[in-house]
């Protein structure tokens, strides 16, 4: 069981790579060092006294390092938040949307829903995107 949900969740995350470069690449900043955005995978934050793992990150790579909110172990915090939800309870991932968003850094927080048949294959997914206002 454990397999299929850790395969979901890779899957989730290299398609959401895949877009990150095809707009990296629109812009013509085809070079890593150029990009506008960048992805990180599975990574946890320890915000305030949660320590919570997002399965995907985005960061903007025009804010500099030196003024880029860190989480208490200094770890540079994202612009975009992606959690990937296949077996859990969904009010445990909605439960994680404030304490995200108390973070001025992070904008956006996207929850993807896998609907699997009974056989464990995915059979339909739903995204529920919360964007914070500025």
């Amino acid at each position: 069981m454990k397999h299929h949900r850790s395969y979901a969740h890779a899957r989730i995350s290299g398609i959401l790579n895949s877009l990150v470069g095809t707009y990296n690449t629109t812009f013509g900043l085809d070079h890593s060092e150029d990009n506008i955005i960048s992805l990180d995978g599975s990574t946890t934050y320890y915000i305030g006294n949660s320590v919570i793992e997002a399965d995907c990150s985005f960061f903007n790579n025009f804010i500099p390092n030196t003024i880029a909110f860190q989480d208490r172990n200094g770890s540079k915090l994202p612009t975009i938040v992606i959690e990937v939800n296949k077996s859990q309870p969904y009010r445990s991932v909605y439960e994680k949307v404030p304490i995200y968003f108390s973070v001025e850094q992070i904008r956006v927080v996207i929850i993807i829903h896998l609907i699997c048949s009974p056989n464990n294959i995915v059979t339909q997914m739903v995204a529920v995107v919360y964007r914070k206002s500025i």
